[in-house]
């Protein structure tokens, strides 16, 4: 394999594919586990605050690892059922967990939440190199991923998610200076506090 360019040695390659399948097993585990009700616990109700503080415990190894900052931003009392808020959750984690490997050491990735009319809204917000256009229009579907060691699945699972919550996800800015993906929630999934 040598002169490809790729200074990863082929252990490197094997770690991040590995790491790369047991992530996304995980997420396909959880999604099944969330939409089966597998566990068969009785419903209860997570604030947003509750919510984004779930995903940044999820996420704090990963951007530690990393050397990114995460800062999390929450407005408002909304309420989301337990089964709502986990599937927000798994998909705010495959957001966050995306901008955290997009973001350099000593970047930050925000996570914030709030209400805008109709529609609670989550922004993912890195300090990466943004998408080229070329990929945008195909990042929902299955693919080749743009990140080293990625699967290009993770998108693909949390935009169907999204629908199935009757959620909206989509990348609403990109740049060199980095990427938005929004994530927005019909206020009708929510409940006020």
């Amino acid at each position: 394999r040598g002169g490809n360019g790729n200074s990863a040695s082929p252990n490197e390659d094997w770690q991040d594919a590995l790491t790369a399948s047991r992530r996304m097993q995980a997420l396909v585990e959880q999604t099944l586990e969330v939409l089966g009700d597998a566990r068969g616990e009785p419903t209860y109700e997570l604030s947003v605050n509750e919510l984004e503080a779930d995903v940044q415990k999820t996420v704090a190894a990963a951007a530690a690892r990393r050397q990114v900052k995460l800062v999390v931003h929450a407005v408002g009392n909304c309420r989301l059922s337990s089964r709502n808020a986990n599937l927000a959750s798994l998909v705010l984690v495959n957001l966050v967990e995306n901008a955290i490997e997009a973001t350099p050491a000593g970047g930050t990735v925000s996570l914030s939440v709030a209400r805008e009319g109709e529609r609670l809204c989550f922004r993912v917000r890195d300090e990466g190199a943004g998408l080229p256009e070329h990929l945008r229009q195909h990042l929902f579907l299955p693919c080749k991923s743009t990140r080293e060691g990625g699967s290009g699945i993770g998108l693909a699972i949390s935009k169907q998610i999204a629908d199935h919550l009757g959620a909206k996800l989509e990348l609403a800015e990109s740049s060199p200076q980095g990427c938005v993906f929004l994530l927005e929630l019909p206020v009708s999934a929510c409940q006020e506090a």
